[in-house]
């Protein structure tokens, strides 16, 4: 059973433009049945349109939820995932390298998300849903796609389409969709993972780090500098009583 997902925001990748070979398709939709925006619609708004696409996933397809954050206490990137299908369910959680951009850590989700599909039974589709908008517009715009992680995901399309039809849907976050909210509540759980594994950080997240550290050594010169004036206050002070 395929689905027939055309809807507003979705850009089909024909056999002369697309990255992905084979005779299925590849749809990037970047919106819901109709136009909304995140920041204005209320989630009683959101959430129908949200369920009915969702719904009208055909049952036996796999459906992979993922979701990339950042612990801003620490700059640690997390990612979650929940991978259902009719019969089958996975959970993954895990942190990414420190200083990882949300931006990133979202397209890592996706990434591994896609990577962990060959521990399920074949089927016709698969959707990936993700409320990181900028991903999946990101991916839509192959030719230029440049990054190492973009660039493993566009590579995984290629192998999963030779024989599924694949979707990569943006869905609303915060709006109580229950299987994205595994997706989330997985990706602060990898907060707590020891583990943290090692990958080349890209140029952005290369300054993030080392703002934070001149930030860090900033803080202790200006503390350095205050005791030296204390110092030098009570010293004079003593001085002039005697």
């Amino acid at each position: 059973m395929q689905s027939n997902h055309q809807h507003s925001g979705a850009t089909p990748l024909d056999t002369e433009q697309r990255p992905v070979g084979g005779s299925a398709w590849c749809f990037f939709h970047t919106n819901l049945p109709v136009h909304v925006n995140k920041q204005i619609d209320h989630p009683t708004y959101l959430i129908p349109l949200t369920l009915e696409i969702i719904n009208d996933i055909p049952v036996d397809a796999v459906k992979v939820y993922t979701d990339g954050s950042r612990n801003d206490s620490d700059c640690t990137g997390l990612i979650g995932i929940y991978i259902k299908t009719h019969n089958q369910e996975l959970k993954i959680q895990r942190r990414n390298p420190n200083f990882c951009s949300v931006f990133r850590s979202e397209l890592i989700a996706i990434d591994e998300g896609l990577d962990s599909l060959s521990s399920f039974s074949c089927s016709n589709e698969i959707w990936t849903l993700t409320d990181s908008r900028s991903s999946i517009q990101h991916l839509a715009n192959w030719h230029r796609v440049r990054d190492n992680t973009g660039m493993n995901i566009l590579n995984k399309l290629k192998s999963l389409s030779v024989s599924c039809r694949i979707h990569l849907q943006w869905i609303p976050s915060h709006v109580n969709i229950q299987r994205n909210e595994i997706a989330d509540a997985l990706a602060k759980a990898g907060a707590d993972d020891a583990s943290v594994p090692f990958a080349p950080l890209t140029y952005l997240e290369l300054f993030s780090r080392a703002k934070s550290r001149n930030k860090t050594t900033g803080s202790c010169i200006t503390g350095i500098r205050v005791l030296y004036q204390v110092a030098v206050y009570q010293l004079t002070a003593a001085y002039a009583t005697k």
